[in-house]
């Protein structure tokens, strides 16, 4: 593993590795977000000085007071909920990280929450100190092995760079099969037969073990390959009470992919 990469093993014992987001990139992708707020807060501010002209021209003082109790509260929500609100809903991107292909993630690999952003953006105040230089939370970064600001730390959680194919969302589990390319030994396996009603066993952190084999496995040492093909192979055959003899665990897993893949819609 390398000095600017994770390396996360799921329960299935599969080791997924993720790029970490480096200082350059964190701090555009901020600097990104930062103008958006800034003209958002400037548009607001604009329309409610229009408003308030309009308003005491027709001399309506209580709508013009109300609506300048509407716009604060507006630019409070944006300064302090961006980043809380893109960060959950966007499962831990914002307008910024999307442009650069960053995302917010738990230590674990899972995707964060509304409890981890709003922890971490909550100590984003502390973090760009002195205001608004970003002092603290650069020194952080500068000094973590996993570039985390203290916000990150609070919050458990890192910023990696997206790289689909081997970090991929469970919504794209079943996209393109093509992805994984029939080999011979497919056609000589008329015995492994997998009943419909059995696919229900599965649970979708099984599938995405068995997703991320797949989409590695090419990388993977000879070796390594066929370990983990056991390792992962092995447990789900026993839920399906299919017998282990004579099988390639490998090809065990493509098909069970495919058979997963076909009847996903209905399970």
């Amino acid at each position: 593993m390398l000095d600017n990469e994770l390396s996360v093993e799921i329960p299935e014992h599969v080791e997924l590795q993720f790029v970490l987001a480096s200082i350059g990139n964190r701090f555009l992708a901020c600097a990104i977000d930062h103008i958006i707020q800034l003209l958002m807060i400037f548009f607001i501010i604009s329309a409610a000085r229009s408003f308030q002209v309009t308003l005491s021209a027709l001399e309506m003082q209580w709508g013009t007071n109300w609506f300048v109790a509407g716009a604060i509260l507006i630019v409070f929500l944006i300064t302090f909920g961006y980043f809380v609100l893109f960060e959950t809903v966007w499962s831990g991107q914002t307008p910024g990280k999307r442009w650069l292909r960053l995302r917010v993630m738990r230590q674990d690999g899972r995707p964060i929450g509304f409890y981890e952003a709003m922890v971490r953006n909550l100590v984003r105040l502390v973090d760009i100190m002195p205001f608004p230089s970003y002092f603290v939370g650069i020194v952080s970064i500068f000094f973590s092995r996993e570039y985390r600001r203290l916000g990150d730390y609070a919050a458990g959680t890192v910023v990696v760079k997206e790289r689909s194919s081997e970090a991929p969302r469970f919504s794209e589990l079943f996209e393109d099969e093509a992805a994984f390319p029939e080999r011979e030994s497919d056609t000589a396996m008329p015995n492994i037969t997998i009943p419909p009603h059995a696919l229900r066993l599965i649970t979708n952190e099984e599938m995405r073990a068995v997703d991320a084999f797949l989409k590695r496995r090419t990388r993977l040492g000879l070796e390594r390959r066929r370990f983990l093909a056991h390792r992962i192979a092995a447990p789900l055959m026993l839920k399906l009470h299919l017998s282990d003899r004579a099988v390639d665990y490998e090809t065990f897993l493509e098909v069970l992919h495919r058979e997963y893949a076909r009847r996903a819609k209905y399970l």
